[in-house]
């Protein structure tokens, strides 16, 4: 897989260019089940491939936990965007207790690094991924 990760927040001058194409599109909205919300608080980890965007996931601290969200991959994206944007924001976040809620369709990617299902709706579910310890060096 050839996907390069770049990490934007709405201070940078690439950030407007980069995600501003998705941000009001009706398939994007669609796949992830709503709107496409950008604050100062959040990081965007954004996936390209040939000079192109193919996916994107925001994280936000809330506290002692941190939010995941708004993971989109295009159709055309290569195999394993979706996990290596996950795994990105896991990264990112460090040892601290997350949380996302996605679209059943698009779960994969989250319970592929660690998340799990702690309450499901018809078309969501909602996903922990525990604090996780820091390791002792020796």
């Amino acid at each position: 897989m050839s996907v390069t990760l770049v990490e934007l927040t709405n201070t940078d001058h690439t950030f407007y260019p980069t995600l501003g194409p998705f941000l009001a599109r009706r398939e994007v909205h669609a796949y992830l089940g709503g709107n496409v919300w950008d604050d100062d608080a959040k990081t965007w980890i954004v996936a390209r491939h040939r000079r192109r965007t193919v996916g994107f996931v925001a994280v936000a601290a809330r506290g002692r936990r941190w939010l995941v969200e708004s993971l989109y991959i295009t159709p055309d994206a290569p195999q394993g965007t979706g996990e290596a944007l996950a795994a990105a924001a896991v990264a990112r976040c460090g040892p601290a207790e997350l949380h996302a809620i996605a679209r059943h369709a698009h779960a994969g990617p989250y319970l592929a690094v660690g998340f799990t299902i702690t309450s499901q709706t018809k078309e969501f579910a909602r996903m922990t991924r525990p604090a996780q310890q820091k390791e002792v060096e020796k």
